[in-house]
């Protein structure tokens, strides 16, 4: 689930930034901007800051450099006074907010009235471990294919899966191996069975990842291909849903990229 306490620090970040864009402008004086349309002609009139109309001035139609400055700088004091007025809504809705208040209603029962109610809001911990006991028939394997099991004991087919197994095992990373995947190609549907199916405890987003362990080998390569368009035409795309990692017999797994790609989308 996604901590509100957590985007309303992101929003505010974001109100500061602009602030601190903006500041210079809107602690700068400058001369009050006036458009105003005649005759299919835009007219351009400026006065001094805290003047009154009646003491601007007529600066023609055409939008000078200078004319641009003070409509940016306008711009930026209008975005300046904004971006304040919504850091001070966030800042007073802040301390009142607490983003575990409806996970503790179920956290605080005791156990035996627990296992009596499927929660409507769990804990990411709960959520995870549910999310995990899915149950599912994965890909089978072929006759004489070499026997590889990971440190949860389930059978994988490469050393490389068996290290990115381990490796999401040990991070706490939630993942199904080989799980079932429907995707439509035309008219029917055809059953993938993606490397790992992950979950981003926090946001609990699901992604995709596909290890591409042949990338040396032509007809492996065509095959990856047709994947790869199949998950970009069902709308997962690399570097949002799906994720991918590539060895080939000289350039083996780089596990700095599977710590990269964790960090990025799964932690």
């Amino acid at each position: 689930m996604i901590k509100l306490g957590e985007a309303l620090e992101v929003k505010k970040k974001e109100l500061q930034a602009i602030i601190n864009k903006t500041e210079e402008s809107a602690k700068t004086p400058v001369d009050v901007l006036r458009i105003s349309s005649f005759r299919d002609k835009t007219c351009y009139y400026r006065r001094p800051e805290g003047a009154k109309r009646e003491q601007e001035k007529y600066v023609g139609t055409v939008a000078t450099p200078e004319i641009c400055a003070l409509a940016r700088i306008d711009y930026e004091k209008r975005l300046y006074n904004a971006a304040c007025h919504q850091k001070k809504q966030l800042d007073r809705i802040e301390p009142f907010f607490e983003d575990d208040e409806l996970v503790s209603v179920y956290a605080g029962m005791a156990a035996s009235r627990q296992k009596l109610i499927s929660p409507i809001v769990s804990d990411d911990e709960t959520y995870a471990r549910k999310w995990e006991d899915y149950s599912y028939s994965p890909k089978p394997f072929e006759e004489g294919e070499p026997e590889m099991y990971s440190e949860r004991g389930e059978r994988v087919r490469s050393k490389s899966e068996k290290i990115i197994a381990d490796f999401y095992l040990k991070h706490g990373i939630p993942y199904r191996y080989e799980c079932p995947l429907k995707l439509l190609e035309g008219s029917r549907f055809l059953t993938f069975h993606p490397d790992f199916t992950v979950l981003n405890k926090r946001t609990r987003q699901i992604f995709y990842h596909e290890h591409l362990g042949m990338m040396d080998k032509d007809d492996y390569v065509a095959r990856v291909m047709w994947r790869l368009d199949i998950y970009e035409k069902n709308g997962i795309f690399p570097g949002r849903q799906l994720l991918l990692s590539r060895e080939t017999a000289r350039r083996p797994l780089d596990m700095t990229l599977i710590e990269k790609m964790t960090e990025i989308f799964l932690i």
